[in-house]
């Protein structure tokens, strides 16, 4: 009896939600005890740059507001220990955020009505 090969359908359901937590810490051995406003503030570049590589515009939107008001809700931290976890939860989630612009740019949508048309020059 021979075995049918089933394929898998590519839909955009298969893309994995966004989540921005510490369940996948998996790069603190990399991470330098202290960790300075340079540090942060570069991480936070990095995943604004990231976040803006989504294709689509809702998961592009999310992530952009997601990571602004993370770092506007700990804006404030003073002890070296949280800001080490949030640094290091930051760092996560920018490995995390790579691997999704990436499936985002493998499985694209059709561009939504809200979103802004590129200008030819």
């Amino acid at each position: 009896m021979k075995k049918k090969k089933v394929r898998a359908k590519r839909s955009h359901t298969n893309l994995l939600p966004i989540t921005f937590d510490n369940s996948f810490s998996q790069l603190h051995n990399y991470i330098p005890q202290m960790v300075d406003s340079k540090q942060v503030l570069r991480l936070y570049k990095q995943l604004l740059n990231k976040a803006y590589k989504f294709d689509n515009y809702n998961f592009r939107e999310y992530s952009k507001r997601r990571v602004h008001d993370a770092f506007k809700e700990h804006k404030y931290l003073t002890d070296e220990e949280q800001i080490n976890r949030f640094y290091n939860e930051g760092i996560d989630n920018l490995a995390l955020l790579t691997r999704q612009t990436t499936i985002s740019q493998l499985y694209t949508f059709d561009k939504l009505v809200v979103e802004p048309l590129k200008k030819h020059h």
